[in-house]
């Protein structure tokens, strides 16, 4: 499985847009444009396909998790 299968999987599941994904990447520490993630998120058989670099990956999962803990805690002072 490539790291594109994965980032594929997870936008779907988080329902997000490749807009979301660049905040979320940003959050990790990487530049990315949705024009960029929408090349990562072709499939292999189709054109212009470029694999996502792991690091891309790694970093994305970080800027989730970066994400996700900071509206726990925005919810905890509330």
């Amino acid at each position: 499985m490539l790291s594109n299968d994965i980032l594929r999987s997870v936008r779907y599941i988080l329902k997000a847009n490749n807009t979301d994904l660049a905040r979320i990447l940003a959050l990790g520490n990487v530049d990315a444009t949705p024009e960029q993630i929408a090349i990562w998120l072709r499939k292999e058989e189709e054109e212009g396909f470029q694999r996502c670099p792991d690091i891309v990956l790694s970093s994305f999962l970080n800027g989730l998790q970066f994400m996700k803990n900071a509206a726990k805690m925005r919810r905890r002072l509330h």
